[in-house]
């Protein structure tokens, strides 16, 4: 009887170990299965970052090189407004000292005027251009700002 006994507890015992190992296989089964899958889901994601982050670079470079364009054809454009603004000036010089030559002899500050207002004009457009050379910058660059905004905030 009581070998019965020992042979029932030996049995019920490798009956427990051996479900116990078998379980212990289906969760390190399981684990395994929940680890690859965690692995795929971190490259998807990487993978998805990198692409998203080649996205806003390339779009990023594409309008840096618009706005450098934009802010060449600007450069070009006052450089054609100095050249007309010099011979402007050149021109009102020009007739400044016509109308100095044509003055009465001994009065000297009947010349003076037609200078001063030749000079003053000179001035006047050449802070015209300082300024729109300036605004022409901001302006690139607030468009270029806010196109780079917008490709980030997507």
């Amino acid at each position: 009887m009581q070998l019965r006994i020992l042979l029932a507890c030996v049995a019920a015992g490798a009956s427990f170990a051996a479900g116990w190992y078998v379980n212990g296989l289906r969760h390190e089964s399981q684990a395994a299965q929940a680890s690859e899958a965690h692995a795929l889901a971190v490259a998807e994601a990487a993978s998805a970052a990198r692409t998203e982050e080649a996205r806003r670079y390339d779009a990023l470079h594409t309008i840096a090189t618009q706005a450098q364009a934009q802010l060449d054809r600007a450069q070009a454009d006052r450089r054609r407004a100095d050249a007309a603004a010099r011979s402007l000036r050149d021109a009102a010089s020009i007739a400044a000292a016509a109308c100095d030559s044509q003055a009465t002899a001994p009065s000297q500050a009947a010349s003076a005027p037609g200078m001063v207002l030749a000079n003053v004009l000179g001035q006047v457009d050449a802070v015209a251009g300082e300024l729109a050379a300036a605004f022409d910058a901001s302006h690139a660059a607030g468009i270029a700002c806010e196109r780079a905004y917008g490709v980030i905030e997507k």
